[in-house]
């Protein structure tokens, strides 16, 4: 609209919806990462959706636990989510074992852009906290080293910044 062009490390999930609010067909977004308040990701593209995890990761049951965690593995259960959006909206149906191929695909998408740091065209960017794609509850070891790792991170921001001043 305005015709700005931005630098790399602005708007690097952001795309115009202005060809939508226009009426056209093709506009520049294909996919979606979503991340539940329980922390667990999920990517939609097209017709399907990728939950990394075997439950709810959000505010409705069956919520993640190591408990029941165990119960999906025990039961040799996938421990992702695929659905068809399109013939599924009620989100019923685990395509996961039917469709590895999708599963595998839509996993590679999420990892790439989380290591970009970016869902957009343009140059990687830096997470600006450390990124757990397949999370899984009940593991401390690996959020107390998260957690080290964003001080550290944070720390080292802070003397960046004290040194420009």
């Amino acid at each position: 609209m305005l015709n700005v062009k931005l630098t790399d490390n602005a708007a690097e999930d952001s795309y115009s919806f202005l060809p939508a609010l226009r009426g056209q067909a093709n506009h520049a977004r294909r996919d979606v990462i979503h991340h539940s308040v329980s922390g667990y990701f999920a990517i939609r593209r097209d017709n399907w959706k990728l939950s990394c995890c075997p439950a709810s990761g959000g505010w409705t049951g069956p919520r993640p636990s190591a408990a029941s965690w165990e119960k999906f593995k025990l039961a040799g259960l996938p421990m992702v989510q695929l659905i068809n959006m399109k013939s599924d909206l009620g989100e019923m149906t685990n395509l996961a074992r039917q469709q590895p191929d999708k599963v595998k695909s839509l996993h590679a998408l999420l990892d790439e852009q989380v290591s970009r740091g970016r869902s957009t065209p343009g140059k990687p960017q830096a997470n600006d906290a450390t990124i757990v794609v397949d999370k899984q509850p009940g593991t401390k070891k690996r959020k107390e080293k998260a957690k080290a790792k964003n001080k550290k991170t944070t720390k080292k921001k802070n003397r960046t910044k004290a040194a420009e001043k």
